[in-house]
């Protein structure tokens, strides 16, 4: 579950939504969607997440 795997890397790394989305270049809104699964990232940010949170970025899209 993509909300599972984003939380749980996040957290893993002490970080806050906020820190995330301030490293990713998106608003902190933009992202709790992307968490909650209510948006999808685009490829290069879905790439920018796996990089950020060091997991696999294709991960991302599995459920999708």
């Amino acid at each position: 579950m993509l909300r599972k795997i984003l939380i749980e890397a996040r957290k893993k790394k002490g970080l806050k939504q906020k820190d995330v989305s301030d490293a990713l270049g998106v608003s902190q809104s933009a992202y709790s969607n992307i968490e909650k699964g209510k948006r999808n990232p685009s490829v290069p940010l879905a790439k920018k997440i796996g990089s950020l949170l060091e997991i696999d970025w294709a991960e991302l899209f599995k459920e999708i």
